[in-house]
């Protein structure tokens, strides 16, 4: 890992994906979001003062689907890590319906009974429109794999 300024950057597949899982836990979020929906991390940095992150990969991966969404990255995913929230999201759009949609924050939320587990995650747009979906979606593989969207997914945003 090296050090640009104030970040901490690492390079190559392995090494981004597992320095973004680390991020991600320390947040509150399950390693799988996002990470399944982007190939070959060329890479990764963190801006710890700031909680400023952001990904570089060498393609636009379509159509990676959680439940009845479908997920794009752009070749750059920018954010700011936030305890159980990630604000200012770039590159990350959602299909819904026949509509790609900019995302711009995810959250987990709803605490369960033991009083520190989150239950739902959310994925909230510039318009301020959201969607929610239990947090088991997110662990362990992370979706339902690489399929294709079909054009009958309902309008839910």
């Amino acid at each position: 890992m090296k050090t640009k300024g104030a970040a901490d950057v690492c390079h190559g597949d392995a090494k981004c994906r597992e320095k973004f899982a680390l991020l991600l836990a320390e947040i509150g979020f399950p390693g799988s979001v996002l990470l399944a929906a982007v190939e070959e991390i060329e890479e990764c940095g963190h801006v710890k003062e700031t909680g400023f992150v952001w990904l570089k990969h060498k393609k636009t991966k379509d159509h990676y689907k959680f439940d009845t969404v479908a997920v794009r990255c752009d070749a750059v995913v920018t954010a700011s890590f936030e305890r159980r929230r990630i604000r200012n999201l770039t590159g990350v759009k959602a299909k819904e319906f026949l509509f790609w949609i900019t995302l711009c924050e995810v959250h987990v939320t709803g605490v369960a009974g033991d009083g520190c587990s989150p239950t739902t995650i959310a994925f909230k747009t510039p318009a301020g429109f959201s969607k929610s979906f239990p947090l088991s979606l997110f662990v362990g593989d992370g979706g339902g794999g690489d399929q294709e969207v079909n054009s009958g997914i309902r309008l839910a945003f």
